[in-house]
């Protein structure tokens, strides 16, 4: 049995009984898809009922982001939930993306809710009492798929008016309540860790989101001696100066890297063009 057939009946059950089937049934869903070919090549699907968390003080986070909340409700027909730890919410940068890849613009604004926290105390209460009341009032009046976008998850905790241990205790326990809604929701969640530089002197907040999420996405600049490790492009000579453009994209737990260098918003590229099923 492959591993996401195995993740999907541990789930169900461990929720049990018809609730489990319930959710089983939703999980088979189809995944939330990047529009971009070679990041989905390379990423596949975002899977209902699994916490993604983006770790990276990367501005391309947030295109990322931006191009899942198009496709969640272009592609899937769906909304979004985005609740907002950094004031990160950019409605323009989700109009370009919709233009870019022809979904209606004012269809996407419609099906995004925004939930704004400016305290480490208002982002737990957002995650921990607030977010499990909305999915439970979706599940009995609408069954339309869900996307649930936490952006900024740990900058709150980092604000240096919480405690160490304070800090600690309440992004372990929003972690843990995430993933548990969000598996017994069977939705697509999308966390963004931004302050990857600062959770550096915090390990244990680090710790609690990379023992939490189901997958762990991240991305970092590419400097000059990186160069793409997939097979039959190691040939490509590295550049000799940082180039601001280029990065590194890795999934950890899976030992996956690759170089990518996107086009801007506004341009599409030959790989946007291959037919179904193209190499």
């Amino acid at each position: 049995m492959a591993a996401e057939e195995r993740f999907l009946t541990k789930v169900a059950g461990r929720l049990g009984g018809t609730e489990g089937a319930e959710v089983l049934e939703a999980m088979e869903r189809p995944a939330l898809r990047l529009p971009v070919r070679m990041l989905d090549r390379f990423l596949g699907g975002f899977r209902p009922g699994t916490v993604t968390l983006l770790d990276s003080a990367h501005p391309y986070v947030s295109e990322i982001v931006n191009m899942l909340c198009v496709q969640a409700v272009g592609d899937l027909g769906g909304d979004v939930l985005y609740i907002d730890g950094g004031n990160s919410f950019d409605p323009y940068g989700l109009m370009a993306h919709a233009k870019r890849f022809g979904v209606d613009r004012d269809l996407v604004l419609d099906n995004i809710k925004v939930a704004r926290a400016f305290t480490a105390h208002q982002l737990t209460s957002l995650l921990h009492d607030s977010l499990p009341k909305e999915l439970e009032a979706r599940a009995r009046d609408d069954a339309r798929p869900l996307t649930v976008v936490v952006s900024h998850i740990a900058d709150l905790y980092t604000d240096r008016d919480v405690g160490r241990s304070e800090a600690r205790g309440m992004l372990e326990l929003c972690a843990g309540r995430l993933v548990e809604v969000t598996e017994a929701s069977a939705v697509v969640t999308i966390a963004t860790n931004y302050g990857l530089s600062k959770l550096g002197t915090k390990g244990s907040l680090r710790r609690a989101l990379y023992g939490r999420a189901h997958r762990v996405i991240r991305i970092e600049r590419a400097g000059p001696g990186d160069h793409d490790p997939r097979p039959g492009l190691r040939w490509h000579a590295p550049p000799r100066r940082r180039d601001p453009g280029r990065m590194v994209i890795k999934l950890p737990s899976e030992g996956k890297a690759i170089i990518y260098h996107p086009a801007p918003r506004h341009q599409r590229t030959l790989d946007d063009f291959e037919p179904d099923g193209g190499p």
